[in-house]
């Protein structure tokens, strides 16, 4: 069992800061860290600072990018996201593999890298190769965490490789 420092972490401008040594001190073990948000034009100002933060306490840390996959294709948002978090992901030490945060304001219509239509699993397995080949490129694997609200369950269909984190708020 893993205990997990989940804060609004996403935001310069609504959290608090965080003292990661006091964090692992009190049993943290891993932190979730928003890098991106496409659809809010959000590139977290202090995400690297935080990442960084974590790595120097041994807080393990999976960085992330929350996605609008009715509105973007999976290579639009994976661009955006690496371009971004790539330093930090590249830094390694405590990274773990970066996470898909598909929540809310979805319309049941997604499109593929190659502009035809495509289910949600899909999306999401396409925006996680589009970031393995990025990864790869330099020198990093990562395994597919996808973290969906079970409220989507329905929608994502079948077909999603890798990991399932299912938020249940």
């Amino acid at each position: 069992p893993y205990t997990t420092l989940f804060r609004s972490m996403d935001s310069d401008f609504n959290c608090c800061s965080v003292n990661f040594t006091t964090a692992a001190k009190n049993g943290i073990q891993f932190a979730c860290i928003k890098a991106t948000a496409l659809d809010e034009g959000f590139s977290n100002s202090v995400f690297a600072a935080r990442m960084s933060a974590a790595h120097a306490a041994s807080v393990y840390t999976i960085p992330y990018n929350r996605c609008d996959p009715s509105t973007y294709e999976p290579q639009t948002e994976a661009a955006f996201f690496w371009s971004w978090a790539a330093s930090s992901i590249a830094a390694g030490g405590y990274n773990l593999s970066p996470a898909l945060d598909v929540e809310d304001g979805l319309t049941g219509s997604y499109i593929g890298d190659d502009g035809a239509a495509i289910n949600l699993s899909g999306w999401c397995n396409e925006w996680y190769n589009d970031v393995a080949n990025y990864a790869a490129a330099a020198g990093i694997q990562i395994q597919q965490i996808t973290y969906i609200n079970v409220g989507l369950m329905c929608d994502l269909g079948t077909g999603l490789h890798g990991y399932l984190w299912l938020a249940n708020p």
